[in-house]
């Protein structure tokens, strides 16, 4: 992980293409970007697919892959990734907290690549980190209550974790970085220049963008 703020292309825009698709990647990588974000589920049958949201998209765990791919046109997790180069950083949101270690392990120690691996849920990631001890884990939420949150990301190994912008004081950035943990600035609630005077201050792991043309404008609609 650098010390300047990485460039994100975040898998769920539709600037190029169907989402988290082949196509869109493919666009996505003509650009100088530093990390690819997927959103990874599950079907029925076990297969990992790149889907963000479709409606009634929680029904798709219930669901064999072929007929999936059929109606959504996805593309599975290992079609996307034998398209991106290995110098690229993986940013994997799983959304099936179905998916196991072993699924990830099967899939992803194909390709030879640096993988980040988000959730919403700790428990989950500190169960994925006692076996995917090279990964690095990012918690994708912010704490209500911070420094407890702190606390528990770092028993659980997170890497990462996101915080709002009224979370963050230069005494709360300290009390990250001694817990050997590091940021990225949640855009919510913030017009672009507002975030990229934020991330000039502060700093950020990353910066998401849906349009990889317009680095003015990173994507802020989290």
């Amino acid at each position: 992980m650098s010390g300047r703020s990485l460039i994100m292309f975040h898998g769920n825009s539709s600037v190029y293409g169907r989402p988290n698709s082949v196509a869109s990647i493919t666009e996505a990588l003509k650009h100088n970007v530093d990390i690819i974000e997927l959103d990874v589920r599950k079907s029925k049958d076990g297969i990992l697919f790149c889907h963000h949201w479709s409606k009634f998209v929680w029904t798709l765990k219930y669901l064999n892959f072929e007929f999936i791919r059929k109606k959504f046109e996805v593309n599975t997790l290992e079609e996307v990734l034998s398209i991106i180069p290995t110098q690229k950083i993986i940013f994997l949101d799983i959304k099936d907290k179905r998916i196991t270690a072993e699924d990830l392990k099967k899939v992803c120690e194909k390709f030879v690549q640096e993988y980040w691996l988000a959730s919403c849920n700790l428990q989950y990631l500190g169960h994925l980190k006692s076996v995917l001890r090279d990964y690095a884990f990012v918690y994708n939420f912010g704490f209500i209550f911070f420094k407890k949150g702190v606390q528990e990301s770092k028993a659980q190994g997170v890497n990462i974790i996101k915080v709002f912008r009224w979370q963050l004081t230069p005494n709360l950035k300290s009390h990250l970085l001694q817990s050997n943990i590091q940021f990225n600035i949640h855009p919510w609630f913030m017009n672009t220049k507002k975030y990229l005077e934020m991330v000039e201050k502060y700093g950020s792991v990353w910066i998401a963008y849906d349009d990889l043309d317009h680095l003015e404008k990173p994507w802020t609609k989290f």
